[in-house]
């Protein structure tokens, strides 16, 4: 019994983690302190259940749970997937405003 009780913050960080918006403001909190990528998904399909993302990122179970190991070098089309499979999608700013938020505004299309 004692290894399956979750906690009341293990279950509230699984709530908050499969919603698509929480989730990428985690993972965007955890790279600007210097958390790999792989480990903050990994802890956002966690949340939203291997099973589950496998099957929206087309990918084998098995292959998901490879994919964030921290010794994993997944390609950058697994990665896309992953992503794809909590609800999210890769992003692109200037390297100075991800070190100076504070300044840094999102450019419109067709700006």
């Amino acid at each position: 019994m004692k290894g399956s009780v979750r906690s009341w913050e293990d279950n509230t960080m699984m709530e908050v983690l499969s919603d698509p918006v929480s989730a990428q403001a985690f993972i965007q909190g955890c790279m600007e302190e210097g958390v790999p990528l792989q480990t903050a998904l990994r802890h956002v399909i966690k949340a939203q259940g291997f099973e589950k993302v496998a099957k929206r990122a087309r990918i084998a179970r098995p292959n998901v749970i490879r994919a964030v190991k921290p010794t994993a070098n997944p390609t950058f089309d697994t990665m896309e997937r992953l992503l794809h499979g909590v609800g999210l999608d890769f992003s692109v700013r200037p390297w100075k405003a991800a070190r100076n938020r504070a300044k840094a505004r999102p450019v419109k299309a067709g700006s």
